[in-house]
């Protein structure tokens, strides 16, 4: 009995054939085969051509084991002139060369077949030898993938070898540099604020501003997005965004939420943020729902929280009615005077020693409704400054009077809608105050207030009133509406 080196199974009929990678060999006529072609150096430096065949289909790990790349199609074109090595020592000779010593190569190394051609990579590490092969892929710069051959075991490699000085592996696939990698290769997970390394990454934009001496208003912005595309992107960029700007998971959201999270800015640098809104423009203007918010947190060079909320107290009443439909959410809706000067995590929110969290805005549409917020933000740190409004009162009369602010708010709301938002705005500061109309109306302008407060109020959505009324109560509710 004879024995193919191609199978184990047993031979009864067999035809034999020569290939100067195999020499003598033997097939079965009823194995499906190939007919192949050969040309071999002879000791008397002749070439003898011929021809044999070999069998049709064959692993590629056989292939490779047996030295036939160059018979098979699917990159195994073999050059003669070519070895095949890892971690230095050569695995297949060179055809006709019988060196005397090992070959050896200077540095780690590996041959392996890409599009038909064998390709030398330097500084690739195994962990261990042998001749099994298995296929792999690259992917280019330009995102082209490349599949080829290689004589690594399937899981010798570590998972981030570079070589070449730019190439690295992740799960499998071999990328040409890192950006190569954040582009085209599985996306990093989502973070949050707690990653070390993420700390590290935003701390110098921050500093930079929080340290600057002649920077008085800080401020800095979180943009609540579901957009599938814009959360890839983002993680594609290892969720660090240019000028320390970075994302992050948001349990609050769906599957495709992401946060965007701005560094801390100079607030009277209009320049520099509306700049940088439009660049990053394909987040801003992304997608959003109404469980996406845009949180605001200022702070103020020379005061600490509570010096800062105390002069935040007059313009609250007026974020309320500019957000009413976000008053009823469980992580931003309303508060009491003496929950929010508890640090109660709503509304708004004492963050630190220094920062004021302004948690009720809604989402973020676009890049010019963010520009409108940092022009009302602007506004009310200059007014704080001017110590221009030190009741809400003076803040909802503003609305009409203050040719500044007028300007702001007309920018969204025409006149008769910027009159009810007004007469909320006297709502809520009565109801955080506990004062009435009479406080600052004469008899006969406090009638006309009270019926445009009761109609506004009648206007609000019921899950809203639901919402102001658990928390102050009806009766209290009415009787700020009441004379």
């Amino acid at each position: 009995m004879i024995k193919s080196i191609f199978t184990n199974r047993p031979l009864t009929n067999y035809h034999t054939y020569h290939l100067p990678e195999l020499g003598k060999y033997h097939i079965s006529p009823s194995t499906s085969s190939k007919v192949v072609y050969t040309s071999e150096l002879c000791g008397d430096g002749h070439h003898r051509s011929s021809f044999a065949r070999i069998p049709r289909d064959l692993s590629p790990t056989k292939v490779a084991e047996l030295g036939l790349q160059r018979y098979y199609e699917g990159g195994f074109e073999y050059h003669p002139d070519a070895g095949i090595g890892a971690c230095g020592k050569l695995l297949i000779r060179r055809i006709f060369l019988n060196p005397t010593t090992e070959q050896t190569a200077d540095s780690e190394y590996i041959w392996a077949l890409e599009n038909g051609n064998w390709v030398r990579i330097d500084d690739f590490c195994e962990k261990q030898t042998g001749r099994h092969t298995h296929s792999t892929k690259r992917i280019l710069r330009d995102g082209t993938e490349v599949q080829f051959r290689t004589f690594d075991a399937w899981d010798c490699m570590t998972a981030d070898t570079k070589y070449s000085g730019t190439w690295l592996k992740r799960n499998g696939v071999w990328y040409e540099d890192q950006e190569t990698s954040l582009n085209y290769g599985p996306l990093p997970e989502l973070e949050n604020w707690h990653s070390g390394d993420m700390r590290v990454y935003v701390r110098p934009f921050n500093d930079a501003v929080i340290n600057d001496p002649s920077v008085d208003w800080r401020i800095g912005w979180e943009i609540e997005k579901e957009d599938t595309t814009a959360r890839d992107r983002a993680r594609r960029m290892n969720n660090r965004l240019p000028y320390g700007w970075h994302t992050e998971r948001d349990g609050s959201l769906d599957s495709s939420g992401v946060e965007f999270i701005s560094c801390v800015y100079d607030l009277m640098d209009t320049e520099k943020q509306l700049a940088h809104f439009n660049e990053f423009r394909w987040a801003i203007d992304s997608d959003c729902t109404t469980n996406c918010g845009g949180h605001i947190t200022i702070s103020r060079r020379g005061m600490n929280s509570e010096e800062l909320l105390n002069k935040l107290f007059p313009f609250i009443p007026m974020f309320f009615s500019l957000y009413e439909g976000r008053l009823n959410k469980s992580l931003c809706g309303i508060q009491t005077k003496s929950e929010i000067e508890g640090r109660s995590r709503k509304a708004i929110h004492i963050k630190d020693a220094h920062c004021v969290e302004i948690r009720i805005p809604s989402k973020v549409d676009s890049v010019e409704s963010l520009a409108w917020r940092l022009r009302l933000m602007r506004f009310i740190a200059k007014s704080i400054d001017s110590n221009k409004f030190t009741h809400y009162s003076e803040v909802a009369e503003a609305m009409f009077e203050d040719t500044k602010l007028k300007k702001i708010m007309n920018h969204f709301y025409a006149d008769d809608r910027l009159r009810r938002k007004q007469s909320l705005t006297y709502l809520f500061g009565s109801l955080l105050e506990d004062d009435h109309a009479v406080a600052f109306k004469s008899d006969d302008e406090q009638e006309r207030l009270l019926e445009r407060m009761r109609m506004a109020w009648n206007s609000v959505r019921s899950v809203v009133q639901d919402a102001v009324t658990s928390k102050f109560s009806t009766s209290k509710v009415n009787s700020k509406l009441a004379k």
